[in-house]
């Protein structure tokens, strides 16, 4: 038989997190949609030499190009 030491505080018992609503869920996504969408305009109006400022001309093409929906 083993016994494991177990320090104090992964002892207590934590009350579970309630699991977020439908209507909570969704309305995260469209809150990150817009982000996405308001970042990818923002780069998209940047020139190269901006671009190339920030360190993030290689990969500021394939970043434009995605889908709001997609990170």
């Amino acid at each position: 038989m083993t016994t494991q030491s177990v320090s104090s505080r992964e002892n207590v018992l934590v009350k579970p997190q309630p699991v977020a609503s439908l209507g909570w869920r969704v309305f995260e996504t469209l809150i990150e949609w817009r982000r996405r969408m308001s970042s990818r305009c923002e780069l998209a109006s940047l020139s190269q030499l901006d671009l190339k400022d920030i360190g993030y001309p290689a990969n500021a093409e394939a970043e434009k190009a995605k889908p709001f929906w997609q990170a």
